[in-house]
């Protein structure tokens, strides 16, 4: 198995479904390979999460790392981050956040892992694109209301990226609320939204499955349950007590199932460590829709 390493990993926060769920398989691929692995949380703060980065990295509060994993609350300053992760010597995983700036780093630092892990958020925005478009089946002039995550994700932004490339074309119209990925947040969000005096959707996206759940939650005070069963919710994560769960009760119509990029990173890890050879600069995870889009309709 060989030598047991130190993995430093940094999440957004222990309120979100999905991440706990990755901190869950990431540990379990961790003890599975042998390895250690420490998990931090930066409340969705990115300057906390900077400063935990900075302290793991010149070993402020214990020894350094052999290798970090990271899920960045936003993007800005992490390319300089992980200079300095490299430069000290320690391997460095990106999962769910660009990697454009890697490849530089790869040139230079050859003795440590520096790749990132994604799922192929992309395609997750254009699998509930065609899933809104089978749920409102060639209905005309039809309203979608989107519940989008934090806006300087790129997970955010692959996902819509995405979902509009499935609609364009299409006779729907978008309206857009933002909020953080939690129910909580989503469900706050959405209820400031609709006393705007909004009017309802007919169909409502949440960029994660805690997103549509509270957005249903904020219809739901307004709307009686004959009224909100006319409206479909879709979201994307698909986590089996989660997302998954959720279609099964039909308190959501569709999710996307997404496989966990955490645990593949810290597979990755343990593969390099092993002396397996380089591992490649982006690794996609592939989503899928649930139901399958061929048995998804208004029925």
């Amino acid at each position: 198995m060989g030598e047991s390493r130190r993995i430093h990993a940094f999440f957004l926060t222990d309120q979100n479904e999905f991440q706990r769920e990755q901190v869950k398989a990431a540990t379990s691929a961790a003890m599975r390979r042998g390895h250690d692995l420490e998990v931090r949380y930066a409340d969705s703060n990115a300057l906390i999460q900077i400063q935990q980065l900075y302290e793991s990295i010149y070993a402020r509060n214990g020894p350094a790392p052999d290798a970090i994993l990271v899920e960045p609350v936003a993007e800005e300053g992490m390319p300089r981050v992980a200079r300095n992760a490299a430069g000290a010597g320690i391997s460095w995983a990106v999962v769910n956040a660009e990697t454009s700036y890697i490849s530089a780093l790869r040139a230079k630092h050859s003795g440590v892992a520096l790749f990132g892990v994604s799922v192929d958020n992309v395609r997750a925005g254009e699998i509930q694109g065609s899933q809104v478009l089978k749920l409102l089946g060639g209905r005309e002039k039809a309203s979608v209301l989107l519940v989008q995550g934090t806006l300087s994700s790129t997970v955010a932004e692959h996902r819509l990226r995405g979902m509009e490339r499935a609609l364009k074309g299409h006779p729907v119209s978008m309206t857009t609320v933002d909020t953080d990925w939690t129910r909580a947040g989503a469900r706050s969000a959405v209820g400031a939204w609709m006393k705007l005096g909004r009017d309802m959707p007919d169909l409502v996206v949440g960029q994660n499955d805690e997103i549509a759940h509270g957005a249903r939650d904020a219809l739901g005070e307004r709307l009686g349950d004959r009224e909100l069963g006319r409206i479909p919710f879709i979201g994307c994560d698909g986590l089996p007590e989660g997302g998954q769960r959720l279609v099964k009760s039909g308190a959501l119509a569709a999710t996307v199932v997404t496989p966990l990029p955490g645990e593949r990173a810290v597979e990755a890890l343990a593969s390099f460590y092993s002396g397996n050879g380089v591992v490649d600069v982006q690794l996609l995870t592939t989503p899928v829709s649930m139901p399958l889009l061929e048995k998804l309709g208004r029925g």
